[in-house]
């Protein structure tokens, strides 16, 4: 401040003074130049904290990340909710280490391994590694919003945003191989986008390693390649990047070694499988079709948020915009182009039924996209509005019973709440646990079942390995373990979990058999009837063959 700027605000002050604040007397009724002082103080503020943000952006969305990691280690130590039946699978499988397994890739085994090697058992020690992960997602987010966009305020929002959306929530809330497959998709866009920037093999390295990571979590991670083929060839961009796109390549290929000589070894079942799983195999007739696409349709609505809906189809105005501002319109194609490739091959295949979390892992660019327009073309009121609702449906879909308290039952009725599937399994646990307590120390777990008996793994004491019978259904990773005829004729017993009644096959393959019926409630009124049978004396069981892939 000059020194004639400093005498006149000292002349000022002598003549001003201050009306007596609001806080000293609680009759008083500030004037308006107090209210409107009130209102440029904060203001002020306002600005400096976005001062303060654009200084410390990293700082920031740490301290943020770190924040929403606490609430979910909170939610998850406090009985938020069981494991889920893939979650309990995938931790199965981390006790049978492989380098591959049935339906998917190898790591979410290995990282299971190694959480539960350094934790105690329980959900936390599972769902860590989701929390993990929505901790470092956010960042490749940011670089990228950064390195595309060229500007602080857009990458740090699109950070935040991230964290709203309700992908990201399932993501980082279940730990599944939609939650790897995800984080390193985020990582393989960033450094690919920097070696196009570049044309440095390094980060063609960098990209490669993390490709590699993708193919190792899940199969549809291999979809990055033609989609990147696409978008060079688009932009003429193909024989300028041809040597580093063939290191790319090749690098990430050599990850999937050891998948391929497993599935050598194993007649190559995870193939046949995804083949399955493409609806290749099945026929579906007019109005399944329509039906299975309505599915699909409000499955993808859901996931991207139905408020959020009206802001992303607002996307096209990107390109008018970012010709005037001089913006990225070839970093917004890179991130688009992706979205509506993996939209187009999904959508052929949505008339054979397929699940709203299998497109997840392409949405993580949406963000970023969101963000620009965010400060290109939007009212600020209703950014507020649009993400407080999403914040806030994403609350209540997670806490439905807080719906039951207010006497909002049949808004979200405890039927049509997904998370009744997650409900009952430790006390099912508990159960089994006690009748094993009583049985003979010669005693195994079975199911007909995949999920039960994965469940039942994770929540019987001791963790021991289940079994899962074939009674009439595809083929699963149990198939490809040792069965129960290791048992036969040993004079052991069995403790059977199913949905269904025992058949009369295997009630006689025992010398005596017990019924016990358990009831899995949710939300006090939800009830999955279950059947628990104790076998004694185990003769002989001749499962069926697998009826599918």
């Amino acid at each position: 401040m000059s020194g004639i700027d400093l005498t006149i605000k000292r002349v000022a002050n002598t003549f001003h003074k201050p009306e007596p604040s609001f806080c000293m007397y609680s009759n008083h009724i500030p004037s308006y130049d107090n209210r409107k002082n009130i209102l440029n103080a904060n203001g002020k503020m306002l600005k400096k904290l976005i001062r303060s943000i654009s200084r410390h952006p990293l700082w920031f969305i740490t301290v943020i990340n770190t924040l929403v990691a606490v609430i979910r280690i909170i939610y998850v130590v406090n009985d938020g909710v069981d494991l889920s039946t893939e979650e309990a699978q995938y931790w199965l499988w981390s006790k049978n280490l492989d380098w591959s397994y049935y339906s998917k890739p190898p790591l979410i085994a290995w990282v299971n391994y190694l959480s539960e090697l350094i934790m105690p058992h329980g959900e936390l020690s599972v769902k860590i590694n989701a929390i993990l992960i929505g901790f470092i997602t956010p960042y490749p987010l940011y670089f990228l919003g950064k390195k595309i966009f060229h500007q602080n305020k857009i990458a740090v929002t699109a950070a935040l945003l991230l964290l709203t959306f309700p992908f990201f929530n399932y993501v980082t809330t279940y730990f599944t191989t939609d939650s790897l497959v995800f984080v390193f998709w985020m990582f393989t866009l960033m450094y690919t986008w920097k070696a196009i920037e570049s044309i440095r093999i390094k980060h063609w390295l960098f990209a490669a390693l993390f490709m590699g990571l993708g193919l190792l979590s899940k199969y549809t991670m291999i979809l990055f390649y033609p989609a990147l083929v696409i978008f060079l060839l688009f932009e003429k961009q193909f024989v300028r990047h041809f040597k580093g796109l063939v290191v790319f390549t090749a690098v990430s290929l050599l990850f999937m070694l050891p998948v391929l000589i497993w599935n050598f070894a194993y007649d190559f079942v995870s193939f046949k499988h995804v083949f399955h799983l493409s609806g290749a195999t099945q026929s579906y007739s007019v109005s399944e079709m329509f039906s299975n696409v309505g599915e699909y349709l409000g499955g993808q609505l859901l996931v991207l948020s139905p408020f959020y809906l009206f802001l992303i189809l607002f996307t096209v105005h990107f390109f008018k915009k970012e010709r005037k501002q001089k913006l990225s319109l070839m970093g917004t194609r890179y991130l688009i182009l992706p979205i509506v490739f993996i939209w187009v091959i999904f959508s052929l295949i949505a008339v054979k039924n397929i699940e709203a979390n299998w497109l997840i892992f392409s949405y993580g660019a949406i963000p970023i996209l969101l963000a620009n327009y965010f400060f290109l073309d939007f009212p600020v009121k209703w950014k507020a509005v649009v993400i407080s609702a999403t914040v806030l449906l994403q609350i209540l879909m997670l806490n439905p019973s807080i719906l039951d308290q207010w006497g909002l039952r049949k808004l979200y009725p405890p039927e049509f709440d997904t998370l009744h599937r997650f409900a009952g399994w430790k006390e099912l646990g508990e159960n089994v646990t006690e009748l094993n307590q009583k049985a003979s120390d010669k005693t195994f777990i079975l199911s007909d079942n995949y999920h039960i008996a994965s469940e039942l793994a994770f929540y019987t004491e001791g963790q021991p390995q289940t079994y899962c019978i074939n009674l009439g259904r595809r083929m699963n990773q149990f198939d490809l373990w040792p069965d129960i005829k290791q048992f036969e004729n040993k004079n052991y017993h069995a403790i059977y979990v199913s949905y269904d009644q025992a058949p009369d096959s295997l009630l006689n393959a025992f010398s005596d058999t017990k019924k016990h019926i358990y009831n899995r409630k949710y939300r006090d009124k939800y009830q999955k009837e279950m059947y628990i049978y104790v076998l004694n004396d185990f003769k002989n069981f001749n499962d069926r063959n697998a009826d599918s892939f």
